[in-house]
């Protein structure tokens, strides 16, 4: 089992580094000429004498025009009109027969000169390729040997972040550099893999239960939670238990008991963003009211109309290894409330009104005019409006 083990991941190891693209040349495939001719001097006024009355800028026959095109062949678009002209010059298509025709002597230069001018073209292109070390991303790396291996570790949490590509994507080759810290991380989470997946001994197995009750903690050890608008549930109201062999454990000696209450301090129960009357702690467990009628008022609501209840584990769960939660419910009941179940909303009527072209103030209301305010800010006075300078 173990060999096996060991020549998957050694695939995978190798599967993680891949070169996709050859590298350039040391040095070019063709060597350069003795004396590089000089397209100014040598080649322009032989393409002028021959070629540029019509395929220059009076002309364009069969849309070629010569003058316009980059000597040094920079762009593909350059290279390709003059291996056009290549072509059709070895061929002795042109000039026409009408036209005075090029020396054998100056037939042999430009040809000569436009042959070496493309391979040279070709030979920088192929040199602005860079090797590219192919690697997987850190998601494919920890999904690779998450199948391999058959344990639900990150692997990828000890590895740097991917770069990101231009066009935002991040298993692009060329921003996946494979650093030596890489290298030295794809050895450490081989190990840690592989000692997970051949573990001598069953991991332990920790379980906790939170049982709600009204009351049913009274005396008994548990956190209180805190946090920006979290109403707490008093510890009275709940019981955490440690469990083993599905009882809770008891007793052992006063350091046991002592280490069990550290656990059972850090276990707390909140309700975020609700109110007192969202929620009420029953003989059976918790009821959670989310369909009582309610108006949403900062603070004690701000998150929505539904209770909202948060379990608090503070540096309880391992660090490594899988976890899983299991919450049993039921349908609720409507338990007796402390106040009265619908909440008398107030009939909207109005506090001012305008008649007549002015103001008029029911019931003492203040009315403040928009002119008067403080808050200009992208406001400005137009035809008797206060309007926006930028919407």
């Amino acid at each position: 089992m173990l060999s096996t083990h060991l020549g998957k991941l050694a695939a995978i190891a190798g599967a993680a580094l891949v070169a996709v693209t050859s590298g350039p040349e040391t040095t070019s495939s063709r060597a350069p000429a003795d004396d590089p001719v000089d397209y100014k001097k040598e080649i322009e006024p032989l393409l002028q004498k021959h070629c540029f009355k019509c395929h220059g800028d009076r002309k364009q026959k069969g849309d070629m025009q010569l003058n316009v095109l980059d000597p040094q062949m920079g762009t593909r678009a350059d290279a390709e009109g003059w291996h056009a002209a290549l072509d059709v010059i070895n061929a002795g298509e042109m000039p026409p027969e009408d036209e005075e025709q090029f020396s054998d002597e100056e037939r042999r230069k430009v040809v000569a000169w436009l042959t070496e001018s493309l391979a040279a073209a070709a030979d920088r292109q192929k040199g602005e390729r860079a090797v590219v070390l192919r690697r997987l991303t850190t998601a494919q790396y920890t999904n690779s040997l998450q199948d391999l291996l058959g344990v639900s570790i990150d692997f990828a949490k000890t590895l740097p972040e991917d770069g990101k590509a231009k066009n935002g994507f991040s298993n692009n080759g060329e921003v996946l550099q494979a650093s030596q810290l890489h290298l030295d991380n794809y050895q450490q989470i081989a190990r840690m893999g592989l000692e997970q997946a051949i573990a001598s001994e069953k991991p332990e197995v920790t379980h906790y239960r939170v049982t709600f009750g009204k009351g049913r903690g009274k005396g008994k050890v548990a956190g209180r939670t805190g946090g920006y608008q979290s109403v707490p549930l008093t510890p009275e109201d709940f019981t955490v238990d440690i469990l083993k062999d599905g009882a809770p454990i008891q007793g052992g000696s006063d350091a046991e008991r002592k280490q069990r209450e550290q656990i059972q301090r850090k276990i707390s129960v909140g309700l975020r963003g609700s109110g007192q009357d969202r929620f009420r702690a029953v003989d059976e467990g918790m009821v959670l009211l989310s369909a009582l009628p309610h108006r949403e008022k900062v603070p004690k609501a701000w998150q929505g109309p539904s209770p909202n209840l948060k379990l608090e584990m503070q540096r309880v769960w391992p660090e490594q290894g899988d976890f899983v939660m299991r919450v049993k419910a039921s349908r609720g009941y409507l338990p007796p409330l402390r106040k009265q179940l619908l909440v008398q909303l107030d009939e909207p009527s109005p506090r001012a009104q305008w008649q007549n072209g002015e103001v008029v103030i029911v019931d003492g209301a203040w009315v403040i005019p928009a002119d008067k305010t403080d808050q200009h800010k992208n406001l400005a006075m137009a035809g008797g409006f206060l309007r926006p300078k930028e919407v």
